[in-house]
């Protein structure tokens, strides 16, 4: 990867070239000014206004951070962050460290109940699953993991038992969006 920042744009060749390229750039501008995009090396395209990133990223919240600079680009429709996590050496766990650290964040969360999510993980990918009384709580759960050094992704398995949203759930979900 390099220690730089590689963004590279791919060209349109068809009728909305000039939608597509305006687009793109826009987009290279927005993941340029990203500061948690530290090294990266990101491919844009645009096709009927999805973008999709591709490349590969040094840690997990780095891809939640390009995701979330497409996103923020008016025009764009829709975001497909294809990007690989590949993380420096120094960065790297094992498979049951990484699944150690993930429990212990979960059980030092004050929104995730105790004993009620369980961790996987394989080749960095971690997985969660269980059954909590609230989105906000499945919700927490993810947002307490995605930040663990090694991690290359997060699958959200958690299911809610309770039927329908708690009160301020959006608000939650709004806040947690923001912190990431």
């Amino acid at each position: 990867m390099g220690g730089g920042m590689s963004i590279e744009m791919w060209r349109a060749e068809e009728e909305n070239a000039g939608v597509r390229s305006e687009l793109q750039s826009r987009v290279f501008d927005e993941l340029a000014r990203e500061g948690a995009l530290e090294s990266a090396d990101v491919y844009v395209d645009v096709v009927d206004r999805t973008v999709v990133l591709s490349g590969a990223v040094r840690s997990y919240p780095e891809k939640l951070a390009a995701g979330r600079a497409a996103r923020r680009v008016r025009g764009v429709v829709e975001v497909r962050n294809d990007l690989a996590v590949v993380p420096t050496p120094a960065q790297q766990k094992s498979d049951a460290k990484l699944a150690y650290a993930a429990s212990c964040a979960l059980d030092g969360d004050v929104f995730v109940p105790s004993g009620k999510v369980g961790v996987g993980v394989v080749s960095g990918w971690l997985t969660l699953s269980g059954v909590v009384d609230s989105e906000l709580q499945r919700l927490a759960a993810e947002d307490v993991v995605q930040r663990l050094a090694g991690l290359t992704g997060v699958t959200n398995l958690i299911k809610v038992e309770s039927v329908g949203a708690a009160p301020g759930v959006n608000r939650i979900r709004a806040l947690l969006e923001v912190a990431r």
